[in-house]
């Protein structure tokens, strides 16, 4: 099947804001900018390609290619960092590392309430972890309303959002669950909204209406689903979705652009370096992940005049996918 040039621009733009969030350490008006609708464009796009129950022949093996396609990439990660724990603890003679790091992989929170129990935080492949479960809750969720015949699918979207919503009402109140529970419940309504605007086109309006509603959303807004939190969650879902439509037209009209020059790779359609981080936005993401966490990696990073941990964080990320998927036992774990 032909790729959408459009979708991996997208996700390329996703990725390369993720890690400027993660990278920049102020509170400026481009982190609030960043943070009014990256996370809720990497779930609307995953939203965009899930499967209808209709096309599930059968839970067991849709399951099993969700843990392979998000689970595994994020244990073999775990792993690389558990090894760099071994090199930290024959340094630094503390046992510590290796176990704190295998604890990480066991419980993996995106929450801060491990850090009582001195387990080092997992770092930014929760996401890998709560969209395994959003995949998991949203089938079951069409299960459920599996008999509903007229409005099924605005039942599916109504339920997604109320228990999004009741994730950020209540997670301030009760310990935070391990496994990306809680936030994989916070990220629901936005991975159904990218389902239900997949097969139910919105007429114009409701996009102007979303784009207005962005620049609201920055100000008063604030999304962090690691932190299940949404502030005002009405105009920050809704801002949410029209910075995502913003992206799509500027993906969009880019894809026209570079389509002209006809640059393709010979196998996989690839038109830009832009694309190319689309595609593999995986690989990137866990070798970012590794990076975030390795303090040696980082102290040399910030260091290095001209651009530092921003700059020159992100190549190396990118670097280092690339030299992944050259090795062909783990081009099966993070090239898909």
């Amino acid at each position: 099947m032909k790729r959408d040039v459009t979708i991996d621009l997208m996700k390329g733009v996703a990725i390369i804001l993720m890690m400027v969030a993660h990278l920049v350490f102020d509170t400026g008006m481009p982190k609030h900018i960043i943070h009014s609708f990256h996370m809720p464009l990497f779930l609307i796009i995953a939203g965009i390609f899930a499967k209808d129950i209709s096309d599930i022949a059968s839970f067991r093996q849709y399951t099993i290619k969700n843990a392979k396609r998000l689970l595994l990439p994020y244990v073999v990660t775990m792993l690389m960092l558990c090894v760099w724990g071994v090199l930290l603890t024959y340094a630094k003679h503390d046992v510590s590392y290796v176990i704190r790091h295998l604890l990480s992989m066991i419980t993996a929170s995106a929450d801060g309430w491990h850090t009582q129990w001195g387990i080092i935080y997992a770092g930014p492949i929760w996401f890998l972890v709560a969209l395994f479960w959003v995949r998991e809750l949203f089938y079951c969720i069409q299960r459920i309303c599996v008999r509903a015949h007229k409005y099924r699918d605005e039942l599916i979207m109504g339920i997604s959002i109320l228990l999004s919503l009741i994730s950020v009402l209540t997670h301030p109140y009760m310990p935070s669950l391990p496994f990306c529970i809680m936030q994989a419940f916070t990220a629901l309504g936005f991975y159904a909204a990218g389902w239900y605007i997949h097969r139910h086109p919105m007429p114009w309006w409701v996009y102007a209406l979303c784009v207005i509603a962005w620049p609201f959303a920055i100000l008063y807004g604030y999304i962090g689903i690691d932190s299940c939190t949404i502030n005002y969650y009405p105009l920050s879902f809704i801002g949410a979705c029209g910075g995502t439509y913003v992206i799509y037209l500027l993906c969009k009209a880019w894809a026209k652009v570079i389509s002209l020059f006809n640059i393709k790779h010979s196998t996989l359609n690839i038109t830009s370096p832009l694309t190319w981080c689309g595609v593999y936005s995986l690989p990137i993401l866990c070798m970012h992940d590794f990076l975030m966490y390795s303090a040696l990696m980082y102290s040399i990073m910030i260091r290095i005049p001209y651009g530092g941990p921003l700059v020159w964080g992100g190549l190396l990320a990118v670097i280092m996918a690339y030299i992944l998927l050259r090795i062909p036992v783990l081009k099966k774990v993070y090239g898909g």
